[in-house]
Order: structure tokens, then sequence, then C-alpha cells
């Protein structure tokens, strides 16, 4: 689902994603937000990314060790000799590092923005993450019960499984398993 977001996404449209994402870290955020680290992470995952042969063949990226190793250090140059204290300040950044990349490596500028939408909501603490739409979709069906299963809730317990619920209407409550039932073998 990260390829198909990637390749329905217009430059304008992954640009306004991250811009999105820094706005909402300001405003949410206990503290004065990471601009710099921030921005330090997305050109790692971009460095990291180009150095990845599957991703610069998914990418059509032909780049020789030389201009492959001049790419990475304009990137770390325009990363570092910014000033970065503010979500614009960032989005710019951004913006100056898809360019750079784009023209430098041949990469579109929506994958130089998604490396960094990834890398900045991975970045801010170890509960965070960027999900695309289809991952988010999976996530919701999941907490509203819209899933294929046996109808049951489970835990690990004393080498058995423990009936922790049994969701309502389910083939597991069909069959007569309760709350509070172990699983202790399967024939």
């Amino acid at each position: 689902s990260f390829v198909q977001s990637l390749s329905a996404l217009t430059p304008q449209q992954a640009s306004g994603l991250y811009l999105e994402l820094a706005r909402k870290i300001n405003m949410h955020y206990v503290t004065t937000p990471p601009w710099k680290e921030l921005a330090i992470r997305g050109a790692m995952a971009v460095d990291v990314a180009l150095l990845d042969p599957a991703f610069r063949s998914a990418n059509n990226l032909n780049l020789d060790a030389d201009r492959l190793a001049t790419v990475r250090r304009e990137l770390y140059q325009l990363v570092n000799g910014r000033l970065i204290g503010s979500p614009d300040d960032l989005a710019a950044m951004a913006t100056e590092a898809a360019r750079l990349v784009e023209s430098r490596a041949g990469l579109r500028q929506s994958a130089t923005f998604l490396e960094f939408v990834t890398a900045a909501a991975g970045g801010l603490d170890e509960y965070s993450a960027y999900l695309t739409a289809d991952q988010l979709r999976d996530v919701y069906s999941q907490i509203e019960g819209n899933f294929v299963g046996l109808g049951v809730e489970l835990k690990a317990d004393r080498g058995a499984l423990l009936i922790v619920h049994v969701i309502p209407g389910s083939p597991a409550e069909r069959a007569g398993i309760k709350d509070a039932d172990r699983i202790v073998m399967v024939d």
C-alpha cells in the first residue's frame, strides 16, 4: 500500500502531507519539537533508501558510485546548512531536498517526501508511525471488530491460550467457547 500511495501522490500532495505532519507535531508536541533532528532523520531515510538496491531498482534509478556519493553528500550539506525552527522551515528544507534528489538522482519528489514523512512520524517516539490509508483501515477494522476470524481475544497463559473474551455472535460463541476457557491442545 505504501508503493501504491507513492504512485498516487503528486509532489504537491506529498509536500502538503509533510507540512501537515509538521504542523500537527508543532501543535501537539509537549516540548519544542526537535526540528533539526527531524530534518536529519528525513535525510537519513532518503540516504538509506538510495543505498538500497531494491529501492533504486523499484524507482528506476541508475546511479554509479560517484554520483550516488555526490547526491548523498549534497543532501546532508543541504540539511546541515539550514536553520530549522518551525514547521514551515522543515517543509521548505524538504522541498529543497526533494528537488535536489530529483535533479541529481532522478528520484521522484513524492518518494523523497514520503521518506521524510515516515522518518518524522517514526522519529517522534516509540509509539508514532506513518500509516498509509490501507494500513489505517486495517488498524480501524481490528479496533472496530470488523475482521474475519474465530471471534476470540486470546492471550498466552502458562503454556496455553487463555480466552480473554468471546465476541458475541462469533463462530467461537456458536461453538460454545466461553470467556476464561483455556486452549491446551488442538486435534
